[in-house]
């Protein structure tokens, strides 16, 4: 199997804390985390010996996904052993059970260095089942998450060559570093230079991160540490780097665990050799503010005590708080400061990940009762409020892959906001940079920049600037560059207002990016930082304007290419249901010739009093500024998670589209639980009665046969999918999900755990949810004088209307073809549903009038 050619990395996170740039949250993985506490890996134990199992290439792949495969984990670490090295050297190693590693002839003399260790034997032929293992790992992984390799360091695979078995003083192995000072360097160097050689061909492999164990440092003085362990450790982590170089092997991220060498932390941190340093539980809060203030580019790893997997679920969120109030969010890497015990209950592990998911982002948990009963579904948020203290200053357009893959591809504006150095010009550094194929920056700054880049700004030019600036935005969008970058400050509303208008008129998706640095409110520090020496009492005067950027809505909005796909899908299948049920047709047409135009136009986006170039699904409504709606915002923007998802891309389905008198909509689903906590809109209002479309009903007693299409004439011509960002955009299909189920399956779209339907009742997988999230939409299209309001309002009608055909056993006119099952109640009213969901990706952000 191929070295190159992986499946592409779906989840870069624990990469990108280990190079020191911001995340969306902690990653988390266990030391240990394969092996002896799992169920399926003692069924290979059982039929397996331990190094068998290393040796194995397919055995050592499959117990490396096992935790994988369980855990929510952001990396996998190969399964293998740190005493494969002294095997390869030519010692024997027996791995006992209930024992641990046992060497039956070990070093006792220095003269054995020569009769039992094969310096001429080479890593990548002793060592290619690890090799092999990992690459093998790697293909099967399929992306889902890094691959970790590692080794042990030279003191530890010392102490155990001569102790033979582990031991808690290590006293005949510290007898070399006294005794045989020249020997024990020697022996060292040996194992030094075939970890480096072991290390780089673990990277050749496939393997993503490396990780150095030093195990034993627990019985060495800060004298023995300093000459006997700290050397090796500098020497493998630049005697890898060279190598790498030397090979044209891209570096990866370096991990040093070095157990119980605290009084070396400050050396191995200042060094700079090692872009991770890992924790043990000993290490103090105190001693862990101190590295970073020495490094502030190391990230950290650890700490909890492995033991505190033993305490209550309740015990283990105390922990996890405690851990993450020291650490931080960022440059830090969720672990244990050792491995998983053999003991260890598998619960205790998932509580401890679950812990640290509840504590940074929420929780959802969906009741459901049956549908006789007249309370609808209900969604409960817990923690967020936890999210305050350990909010992420990540913004998802710098630092989510996914929403970079899928803004790459879009029309979006970047509106920045913030005074003079308040942090801007470093965001629209890293936009211009993440963005660089189709990137403009616009900024009124640049009409005071000389032909020699000297800045002499005028004031009383401040307002040709200005309008220079909206020119230059006009002339980038009307070219249909992809990444608009406007650099002004923009603080108030009808500073804002021009651009607005420009990104709506030429379909563009707006994403305000405001810093959060501390202190970009505080004027003695804006003046200080600023880089054009604007004066106190400007910066004093401006923060006065500065407050919250009110939108009409907030929402999950299309880019226009998946725009203009659903509307000619919702159009098709328009046209599609027209020609299926008869009286459909007659019923709208009724209603078309009252308002004077042709059934075929009857719903279209053309007769909306705003049109806009890109489809929304209205989440939060916030309207005219008025003391009512500044309230709404508030409350809905003081939620920690609203600001973090701000400009991230979100994954939808297109199940389904309703047909009224009045509107034309798509139905979503979403996915994504974070997606759902997005939502404050009322499932259950009551619309305000709008002047309903008069239907003729005079011969709806003698309902013609409906038509049945069966065959492919009718249905909407094949048209390439949607351009996404990933190839496969599938529901997470696990043991508790019923997000989407076969059209065997009786429960309802959009519902996470639901308690099932009694089985009198007769519900297909077509029924349409009620409750939460049921009315999320996209308007395809209204009739004229009707309102795109309308569409939620005319959802939660067909809902209710189907529900009750259901629940009295009312036949309903109905047409199956391959695509589509559609439905018809009569009135004008018609359900079409996809048996293929359409996938589509969105951007939450605010639209602005």
């Amino acid at each position: 199997m191929s070295s190159t050619n992986f499946p592409p990395l779906k989840n870069d996170l624990i990469l990108r804390v280990c190079r020191g740039e911001s995340v969306e949250r902690v990653p988390i993985w266990i030391m240990r985390q394969a092996g002896r506490y799992l169920p399926e890996y003692k069924v290979i134990s059982s039929e397996h010996s331990f190094f068998e199992v290393c040796r194995t290439p397919s055995l050592a792949c499959e117990v490396t996904l096992q935790p994988v495969r369980r855990f929510d984990l952001d990396a996998a670490i190969i399964f293998s052993d740190i005493l494969v090295i002294p095997q390869a050297l030519g010692m024997q190693v027996e791995m006992i059970a209930n024992e641990g590693p046992c060497f039956p002839q070990p070093l006792k003399t220095p003269e054995d260095l020569n009769t039992k260790i094969d310096r001429t034997r080479k890593a990548s032929e002793e060592l290619k089942y690890v090799y092999e293992a990992i690459t093998l790992t790697r293909h099967t992984l399929d992306g889902q998450c890094p691959l970790i390799g590692f080794a042990g360091a030279p003191w530890t695979l010392m102490s155990y060559m001569i102790e033979g078995k582990a031991s808690t003083t290590m006293s005949k192995a510290k007898r070399w570093l006294y005794s045989y000072e020249n020997e024990s360097h020697d022996l060292l160097t040996v194992l030094a230079n075939f970890t480096i050689d072991h290390l780089v061909e673990q990277i050749a492999a496939g393997a993503q991160i490396v990780q150095l164990f030093e195990s034993h440092c627990a019985c060495l003085t800060p004298d023995l540490f300093n000459r006997f362990s700290l050397p090796y450790l500098c020497q493998i982590a630049k005697g890898v780097r060279e190598k790498l170089v030397q090979r044209g092997i891209p570096s990866v991220p370096f991990i040093l665990f070095a157990k119980d060498a605290h009084f070396g932390l400050h050396d191995l941190a200042k060094s700079g050799l090692f872009d991770v340093v890992s924790l043990d539980w000993t290490i103090t809060p105190s001693t862990i503010r101190s590295l970073r203030n020495e490094n502030s580019t190391l990230t950290l790893q650890g700490n909890l005590d492995p033991c505190a997997l033993y305490s209550s679920k309740a015990n283990l969120e105390k922990f996890v708080r405690e851990m993450l109030e020291i650490f931080g969010t960022q440059q830090y890497i969720a672990n244990l400061g050792h491995g998983i015990y053999p003991d260890m209950s598998v619960d205790n592990v998932q509580w401890f990940i679950d812990a640290m998911f509840s504590w940074l982002s929420p929780s959802f948990l969906m009741q459901n009762g049956s549908s006789n009963e007249t309370k609808a579904k209900q969604i409960r948020v817990l923690d967020i409020l936890k999210l305050d203290d350990l909010y992420s200053l990540s913004h998802p357009c710098l630092t989510c892959p996914e929403t970079i893959a899928h803004l790459r591809q879009t029309k979006v504006m970047f509106l920045m906001r913030g005074l003079p150095g308040s942090g801007k010009s470093t965001i629209v550094k890293h936009l211009t940079k993440l963005y660089s194929k189709s990137v403009v920056v616009c900024s009124a700054d640049n009409y005071f920049i000389d032909s020699e880049g000297n800045y002499n700004f005028n004031i009383n030019r401040i307002g040709e600037a200005h309008r220079v600036c909206q020119q230059r935005t006009e002339e980038a969008c009307k070219n249909n560059v992809l990444a608009v970058i406007v650099d002004n400050t923009n603080i108030r509303a009808d500073e804002c207002k021009p651009y607005f208008q420009k990104a709506s008129n030429y379909g563009y998706i707006v994403i305000v990016v405001e810093p959060r640095t501390d202190w970009k409110r505080d004027a003695n520090t804006l003046m200080n930082r600023n880089t054009h020496q604007v004066p106190m009492e400007v910066i004093e005067g401006r923060l006065r304007q500065y407050h919250p950027l009110i939108p009409f809505y907030f929402g999950l909005f299309l880019n226009q290419e998946q725009s203009n796909y659903i509307l000619q899908e919702a159009y098709d299948y328009y046209q599609q249901a027209l020609q299926t049920f008869y009286q459909l047709k007659k019923d709208l047409e009724y209603v078309s010739r009252d308002k004077n135009i042709s059934v075929h136009n009857l719903l279209n986006r053309a007769n909306m009093s705003v049109q806009t170039k890109v489809l929304h699904c209205t989440m939060k409504y916030i309207g005219k500024i008025t003391d009512q709606s500044r309230k709404d915002y508030a409350n809905y923007a003081a939620n920690r998670l609203i600001s973090h998802m701000l400009g991230k891309m979100c994954r939808a389905y297109v199940v389904g589209f309703v047909i009224t008198p009045r509107t034309l909509g798509a139905r979503l689903l979403f996915p994504d639980r974070h997606t759902w906590a997005l939502w404050d809109q009322d499932d259950n209002e009551i619309p305000k009665k709008e002047s309903s479309p008069q239907v003729d009903t005079r011969d709806n007693k003698k309902t013609r046969p409906y038509r049945r299409n069966n065959n492919n004439n009718n249905n909407p011509k094949n048209r390439s999918k949607i351009t996404t960002t990933t190839d496969n955009l599938t529901i997470n299909d696990d043991s508790n999900s019923t997000m989407v189920r076969s059209v065997a399956d009786e429960d309802v779209l959009l519902v996470d755990n639901v308690s099932r339907l009694n089985t009198t009742e007769q519900l297909s997988f077509l029924h349409p949810t009620f409750g939460y999230l049921s009315r999320a939409h996209l308007t395809c299209g209204v009739a004229p004088d009707s309102s795109a309001a309308q569409t939620g309002h005319d959802i939660m009608e067909m809902i209710r209307k189907e529900g009750d055909s259901i629940q009295r056993n009312i036949p309903i006119p109905e047409s199956n073809d391959e695509r589509t099952v559609m439905k018809y109640f009569g009135n004008g009213q018609c359900i079409v549903y996809l048996k293929e969901p359409m996938p589509i990706e969105t951007i939450f952000s605010g639209y602005f009038h």
